[in-house]
């Protein structure tokens, strides 16, 4: 067995890398492409784009602003995602829902 992640070769009776600590012989579920809502800088295109793709934003930021200055299609790739991506949807703490005797809770 070998870990997905960094390619090491490990036992087969491991659960997890010794170099990585990923779990091995787990399935990646990676987090839908959305914008971004908290963290972000513009639109959050990028710290969207980093969640979905495991990566540190950084690396994100970094190369959209390499391709927006020495290419220009990273200013058209970024105008396009922000129309094209779906925003992040809003997640209301529980204690804000305020429960009514006469009909369904008011927010």
């Amino acid at each position: 067995m070998y870990c997905n992640f960094c390619g090491r070769t490990m036992a087969d009776d491991c659960l997890y890398c010794s170099a990585c600590g990923r779990q091995l012989g787990a399935k990646v579920v990676r987090r839908p492409l959305e914008r971004a809502r908290e963290g972000r800088k513009i639109a959050g295109i990028c710290m969207g784009l980093a969640r979905h793709l495991d990566v540190d934003v950084t690396l994100i930021r970094l190369l959209t602003l390499v391709a927006a200055l020495f290419t220009g299609v990273g200013f058209i790739a970024y105008l396009i995602a922000w129309i094209v991506i779906p925003e992040e949807p809003v997640m209301m703490p529980q204690h804000q829902v305020v429960p009514t005797h006469s009909g369904p809770p008011v927010t």
